[in-house]
């Protein structure tokens, strides 16, 4: 999460009064990927990669599954 001044969806500098944001950084393709298992459970995959200096490009897939409490 990103907190402070004003930005645009894309991340730009923009107007307007100081925000809290959720920021996902680095996606790759697919970024997102969003599906329902048999059992009704959301399942979520979010892809990133990240080029740090002196070293090649760091990759990190983060999977979960949720569902409601019903």
């Amino acid at each position: 999460m990103r907190c402070g001044s004003a930005s645009g969806l894309e991340g730009e500098p923009s107007t307007g009064a100081a925000q809290n944001r959720v920021l996902l950084d680095g996606l790759t393709l697919p970024g997102l990927e969003a599906t329902v298992e048999p059992d009704g459970l959301l399942h979520l995959r979010l892809r990133q990669g990240f080029e740090p200096s002196g070293s090649g490009t760091q990759r990190i897939e983060t999977e979960t599954r949720i569902g409601g409490g019903g």
